[in-house]
């Protein structure tokens, strides 16, 4: 599952190589719409869009052995309910991967992050600590501190 797909490309490359069956969700139906005609018109026929709903947890409790977030967590309006998400969605022993750009300074103004926050109801950047903190609720981390910030968690 690729949480907050985007315009799919990380998606559809991933369901390319390994002729698995990959997902990707997003809060924004134009980028599902999107994804689905780029899937098509690529002829990649492992892949599904959906647009992430309230009940999307529940549809697909236990579903996932993976999920990964390509620069995404900060667009998502609270992160303990995005991680509870992934946790009910992976499958027990499941891992989440991915990779943010993070704020170095907790104290940081982040000033031109502003407009998106307002329009799109995003958090600024965060700091590894704030992710770490946030991910440790649900799962067991593992974070390499490099910018991005590449982190790697697993389902208890």
């Amino acid at each position: 599952l690729d949480l907050g797909c985007g315009l799919g490309f990380s998606t559809i490359e991933v369901a390319r190589v390994t002729k698995v069956e990959v997902a990707g969700v997003d809060l924004s139906r134009v980028n599902v719409d999107i994804c689905r005609e780029r899937a098509y018109l690529e002829g990649v026929e492992n892949v599904w869009f959906e647009r992430l709903t309230l009940d999307f947890a529940s549809r697909y409790e236990g579903y996932f052995d993976a999920v990964i977030a390509v620069d995404a967590l900060h667009w998502l309006p609270d992160l303990n309910v995005a991680f509870e998400i992934v946790s009910s969605v992976l499958k027990p022993g499941g891992v989440f991967i991915g990779y943010e750009t993070l704020r170095s300074d907790p104290d940081e103004v982040c000033d031109n992050l502003e407009p998106y926050k307002v329009c799109m109801g995003a958090q600024p950047y965060m700091t590894v600590t704030e992710l770490r903190k946030a991910l440790s609720r649900k799962f067991k981390v593992s974070i390499r501190r490099n910018d991005p910030v590449t982190f790697k968690c697993q389902k208890p």
